[in-house]
């Protein structure tokens, strides 16, 4: 985390990097800038929202332009020449979302599974928030229900019956988790690390994010919840609350590690320092932010400091280079690897025997 980041107000998490937008508007990066995500580009000057992919990032300009940067491979960069009046976005692994304000949605970037079209059951409804998961897309309508669409092969797509009463909503690589008004969590999707549950657990949130196969959350004391895998440190304690902030704020949620804006009423925070941490597994804490006497104060968290070393030729996310990749591989192969796992480890367009070569040369358990 930068040293002199200073105040925040919106915050954003993307596969191996972190997206801030600063009090005075201007947005900054830090983490992996492998594909230019964390070299932000002088055309985005003041902007109001921020939002991070996969390996590339875009932010919302104060006249409600959107400009994006970081990788292109699948036009994930150019916004459409007509997309004007935008209030926020949502990166996907590989695509975008955008949110007008009229509440309409537009989108841009890998379309293989449609997620980055506007479905035709968006026409001529208000949206009021969305959400980009890795390969899916998710809107909140103004009367409550969600609509979610794209990749639907671990059942993160299409919202299920009786989703209703919604007010808030976040996508994660394949799962999709939406809160009711009363506080109740529903998830559907990918449950294999427990990460889309559906139940009661804190109430009220006043934000949560979903990451690759982490769900976490804050309450509106600041204690915060994570729900999935936690083999990065990203989510201690999975079924308990771990952590107290002591002030409600936000939470943003990347492929492996979390970010935490915190403010004690404040609507932007305006002064004060940076808190470094590390998870260990099976440990709990407790960390409070703010002095004893309740004074206004300001910090941001990262749950996960250290981003997971790149391991681009496990292209399942197993956490081991194998057969498995190997198939994935060699059955995407002479295509651009635009696949449901991207095959196209050397980023050169193709997958081809460079590719394989470097599958190869990575065999065995990815490093820690």
């Amino acid at each position: 985390m930068p040293p002199t980041l200073g105040a925040v107000k919106a915050i954003a998490a993307g596969g191996a990097h972190s997206v801030a937008l600063k009090a005075d508007n201007l947005v900054t990066c830090w983490g992996s800038n492998a594909s230019g995500q964390c070299t932000v580009p002088a055309t985005v000057g003041a902007a109001k929202a921020v939002g991070a992919g996969h390996d590339h990032s875009a932010a919302v300009r104060t006249d409600g332009k959107v400009i994006c940067w970081g990788s292109n491979q699948y036009n994930q960069r150019v916004p459409p020449a007509d997309l004007v009046d935008v209030k926020a976005v949502a990166c996907g692994a590989y695509h975008n979302i955008a949110l007008r304000s009229n509440g309409t949605v537009a989108g841009w970037g890998n379309n293989q599974f449609q997620q980055s079209t506007s479905p035709p059951a968006l026409n001529g409804v208000v949206v009021t928030a969305i959400a980009a998961g890795g390969y899916h897309s998710v809107a909140l309508k103004a009367d409550g229900l969600v609509h979610s669409w794209g990749w639907a092969l671990l059942g993160q797509s299409p919202t299920p019956a009786g989703v209703a009463n919604i007010t808030h909503i976040a996508a994660g690589f394949g799962h999709t988790m939406a809160m009711k008004a009363n506080g109740d969590f529903i998830g559907w999707g990918a449950n294999d690390q427990l990460q889309a549950q559906t139940g009661s657990f804190l109430r009220p949130m006043v934000s949560f994010a979903a990451g690759q196969y982490h769900t976490i959350g804050i309450s509106a004391t600041g204690t915060v919840l994570c729900l999935g895998s936690n083999a990065n440190g990203q989510c201690p304690g999975p079924t308990d609350p771990v952590v107290d902030l002591g002030m409600s704020g936000r939470v943003a949620a990347g492929f492996n590690h979390n970010l935490f804006l915190a403010c004690n009423d404040h609507p932007v925070c305006e002064s004060g320092s940076t808190v470094q941490w590390q998870a260990t597994a099976g440990v709990t804490y407790y960390i409070r932010v703010g002095s004893p006497s309740g004074e206004k104060g300001f910090a941001t968290l990262t749950l996960s400091t250290t981003a997971p070393t790149p391991c681009p030729a496990d292209v399942n996310g197993s956490g081991a280079v194998d057969a498995s990749d190997m198939a994935a591989l060699l059955s995407a192969w002479g295509t651009n690897g635009a696949g449901t796992f991207d095959t196209d480890i050397d980023n050169d367009g193709i997958v081809s025997a460079s590719d394989l070569s470097a599958m190869l040369s990575a065999w065995g358990a990815c490093p820690s």
